[in-house]
């Protein structure tokens, strides 16, 4: 009995609960029976010697009754069919009690039919209760109706009726008793309910927080590989493609840094929805960071389907945006990788597709690029070449070349520009074309222009306590540079280290680096002025809003690109856009350099457009240092240095 109660209170849910409380009526009913079996038996035969057939009968009814309790009492008694036998079975044992008992208790038989309703009631309708109380109802009303004659002087139905009156009390209390723990045990186990369903909500929500990217609501890095993976089995097993598309919006940090980043989130939601609206409900579209997509389609039969997909994303792209009712216009560049020719596994494909996407972007955005194994090995070989300019500062495998400015109609020096090469260990010397996007991209230009800057003042510096030159020295700047908000320190403390006069250094930037960062440049160029440098701009006429440029930037010189220089005499174009740059620079009372001259035509039509310095093969190439004092004193054999 204790194990019941015990099993009651440990019960984990209602279908446990039931089946234990089914356990419990069952043993303390077989108990009860199996010893009052005999009980009767002895009172019957040796105390009140009654009828020793009836009591005989008596008795065995009620060791059967206990028996058939206790045999239920070992099965499965979780379901609504073992409760409904157990309800069956008690009102066979009330109806045998009524049957032997009517004449004696005759219409009372109702109030002991009433108390198990009314104890049903109470219990929330306890269907053994109910079976119980309902046929002793039924009984009392028969005794009432059909049996008048009563005969209460027997002596053993009075200790039976006792008895049994007895054990429906017995019951009736055990059962309010055990009602109230089953109540208070269903309501704790409502409260387990309710902690459960609360700790799997708040599971569901951290399996989302975890598996999806929270600003779009599409699937993050995680879950997209999970999908990969899967896609990836599926194709192998039924030798189909799949395509990874690595999609990148063009200039998003400019929409974050002029609109805020709350129009960049707005743009970030109206994007995915836009791309969700472009693929099927079999693709999987996934956030995996800042401005970056991936899309999984599975089922490629062919290139053409994926050409056909990615066209209609850069065409559903280019598609104007509202934001805060203002229409804002990007591009995306797209990257392609597919399975199995480009990859097995969910990493390779991934990161083919991140390799030809920034391919797409070098070659001038709003595109799509495949990956291929020619693709792949350029970037291996940009990944070396990214590792070895790493190191190459320190183990001194920079030089500087030095090239030669000239009066073309005098030919007196008038300027050296310093021009970086790089001694690769295995490559040989390396023009900058080929390292210094690399050390833009990485960072390293930060070190690699401190040194340049620093090499060219000492030079410089060194030539002219020398009597080599006393001429003005011109050094490259990139956009990293001049936004690193340290550049004007590091200047103004390498003229002051190597003692060199700020009128001989000469800083030249690009008119696209000037596009990148208009308002911070210009503070910077501003600060540099002050220290008495000079301000140069290269590749002058290559950029957007040059007349824009040369009215806001504190600039000393413009320099004729190399692509104008060498249109001349094959570019009617080019040698009007020289004419009109001179026409330009002379009204503001700018100096020009022409840079690229090879020949003498080219130096010609540049000297009579009054253009007379010049930059370029035809006076001399970039040389190294130990070579311009050669040079220098050959030239001044023929004409004056510039002072």
């Amino acid at each position: 009995m204790s194990l019941a109660l015990k099993a009651i209170n440990q019960a984990k849910n209602e279908t446990i609960l039931s089946e234990h409380y089914n356990i419990f009526i069952c043993i303390y009913l077989a108990h009860m029976l199996i010893i009052v079996a005999p009980v009767v038996f002895i009172l019957g035969h040796f105390v009140l010697r009654t009828n020793p057939l009836m009591t005989n009968i008596d008795s065995a009814i009620l060791l059967a009754f206990g028996l058939c309790y206790a045999r239920l009492a070992r099965g499965r008694l979780d379901t609504k069919v073992a409760t409904h036998v157990i309800a069956a079975l008690s009102s066979l044992f009330f109806c045998f009690v009524a049957y032997r008992f009517y004449k004696f208790i005759g219409p009372s038989l109702w109030l002991f039919g009433f108390i198990p309703m009314v104890m049903a009631v109470v219990q929330s309708s306890t269907i053994r209760l109910t079976y119980s109380g309902g046929t002793m109802l039924l009984f009392a009303l028969y005794a009432f109706f059909f049996h008048r004659d009563y005969s209460p002087n027997d002596l053993y139905y009075v200790f039976q009726f006792v008895f049994f009156v007895c054990v429906i009390f017995t019951l009736i209390v055990v059962s309010r008793i055990n009602g109230a723990m089953v109540k208070r045990l269903m309501l704790q186990l409502r409260e387990v309910k309710k902690h459960v369903k609360e700790r799997k909500k708040v599971e569901a929500i951290n399996e989302r927080m975890a598996l999806y990217d929270q600003l779009t609501g599409l699937p993050n890095r995680m879950l997209l590989y999970d999908r990969l993976g899967q896609a990836l089995e599926n194709a192998k097993q039924y030798r189909l493609e799949v395509c990874l598309m690595f999609i990148d919006i063009d200039y998003f940090k400019t929409i974050n840094d002029t609109m805020g980043h709350s129009a960049g989130d707005k743009l970030l939601k109206l994007i995915s929805e836009r791309l969700s609206e472009s693929c099927r409900k079999s693709d999987t579209i996934a956030r995996i960071g800042g401005d970056e997509f991936l899309i999984i389609i599975q089922d490629v039969s062919n290139a053409q389907i994926v050409l056909k997909r990615a066209n209609h994303i850069l065409q559903q792209m280019s598609k104007p945006f509202f934001i805060n009712d203002q229409s804002v216009n990007i591009t995306c560049s797209i990257g392609i990788s597919r399975f199995p020719d480009d990859g097995e596994d969910a990493e390779t494909l991934v990161k083919g597709a991140d390799i030809a996407m920034y391919k797409a972007k070098e070659d001038g955005k709003n595109g799509f690029m495949f990956y291929s194994e020619k693709l792949k090995k350029s970037h291996q070989n940009e990944m070396q070449m990214i590792f070895d300019l790493k190191d190459a500062l320190a183990h001194d495998e920079f030089e500087l070349f030095y090239q030669p400015q000239l009066n073309g109609v005098t030919k007196e020096i008038i300027g050296f520009e310093a021009l970086l090469r790089w001694n690769h260990p295995s490559l040989g010397l390396l023009p900058p074309a080929q390292f210094i996007p690399l050390a833009e991209k990485t960072g390293y230009i930060n070190p690699i222009g401190q040194w340049v800057l620093r090499t060219a003042c000492m030079q410089n510096k060194a030539w002219q306590e020398a009597g080599v030159a006393s001429v003005p020295m011109a050094v490259n700047l990139s956009a990293n540079q001049i936004c690193s908000n340290v550049l004007v320190e590091q200047v103004a403390s390498i003229l002051e280290e190597t003692g060199l006069n700020p009128g001989y250094l000469e800083l030249e930037i690009t008119e696209r680096t000037v596009i990148s960062e208009m308002k911070r440049i210009k503070d910077e160029l501003e600060r540099l002025k002050k220290l008495g440098v000079r301000i140069a701009i290269d590749d002058f006429g290559t950029g957007f809003s040059s007349m824009q440029y040369l009215r806001e930037l504190p600039v000393d010189l413009i320099k004729i690109p190399i692509d104008f220089v060498h249109g001349i005499d094959n570019n009617v174009k080019d040698e009007s856009i020289i004419s009109v740059i001179l026409t330009l620079a002379a009204s503001l009372d700018l100096e020009v350099i022409a840079e690229g001259v090879e020949t003498k035509n080219q130096l010609n039509f540049l000297l009579d457009r009054m253009c007379n310095n010049i930059q370029g093969f035809y006076f001399s190439r970039p040389m190294r240092a130990k070579n311009i004092a050669d040079f220098c004193q050959k030239n001044r054999e023929k004409t004056f240095f510039a002072s």
